[in-house]
């Protein structure tokens, strides 16, 4: 699954960033590997996204809070 979007906002302070997905599904959750997500692949996702950047989403994953992209290439 891969699809490119553009991130709508952003939270720097929380470290992720949240983007509307255009196909109507609510928001997706960006988040960059760190000590609190060690299982996230940070060699692949490098930054999170900031507001206005294009994304191509690599993989999404659901959980109990929504969309999250575990994987994604900035554009």
């Amino acid at each position: 699954m891969s699809q490119e979007t553009v991130v709508k906002s952003y939270y720097p302070n929380r470290g992720y960033g949240f983007l509307i997905n255009p196909e109507g599904d609510g928001d997706i959750l960006f988040r960059k590997c760190g000590r609190r997500n060690p299982s996230s692949d940070s060699t692949l996702n490098g930054d999170t996204p900031n507001k206005g950047q294009k994304v191509e989403i690599l993989t999404l994953t659901q959980n109990k809070k929504g969309l999250r992209a575990t994987q994604w290439r900035l554009l």
